[in-house]
């Protein structure tokens, strides 16, 4: 019904996002909601900084069916249909979670990169979903937050602000 859907999911042991080496893979949603076209749906870090995934798309269509959104992926989430299932781009207009919801930024402006690189991961992340229109109800199955680290475990090495060598990385120079 109309308001807003929250889920927390707690990360620990991640540390600083963007420093070269940790970064968000993706977040997964699984939502089985009747007209999609009437809900929001964003990710939020345990500091507040929002992130749209989709809003206002899928018009009378029915689901989130496993959506996977990733920056690193060629189809925004706009460009698809209901039930959304694969992987998209975050829609990325706005970081504002209350209606109306405006168009007025070029998709991607946001993307997990520039809204939480420099973040400290650890805490409390929320997938909070806004159904903004009577009638239509939902439930959310599912969601996750990935995070990736450059490889694998060991020391990172910073050679300047041009190269930083992950963990279980090689480069030669």
């Amino acid at each position: 019904t109309v308001g807003i859907t929250t889920s927390i999911a707690t990360v620990s042991g991640v540390g600083i996002i963007g420093n070269g080496c940790v970064f968000i893979d993706n977040v997964t949603i699984d939502l089985t909601h009747t007209f999609v076209g009437d809900i929001a749906i964003f990710v939020l870090a345990p500091n507040g900084q929002v992130l749209e995934l989709s809003s206002s798309n899928g018009g009378a269509g029915d689901n989130y069916t496993n959506s996977v959104f990733k920056d690193n992926t060629s189809s925004f989430i706009t460009s698809g249909s209901p039930p959304f299932t694969g992987v998209w781009r975050p829609e990325g207009r706005q970081q504002n979670t209350v209606p109306p919801f405006s168009n007025s930024n070029p998709l991607g402006t946001f993307t997990f990169a520039n809204t939480f690189n420099g973040l400290n991961a650890d805490g409390d992340w929320t997938l909070l979903i806004n159904d903004y229109v009577a009638i239509d109800v939902g439930v959310l199955n599912s969601w996750s937050i990935t995070f990736s680290q450059g490889g694998g475990s060991g020391v990172t090495v910073d050679l300047g602000p041009d190269i930083t060598i992950c963990p279980g990385q090689t480069v030669t120079l």
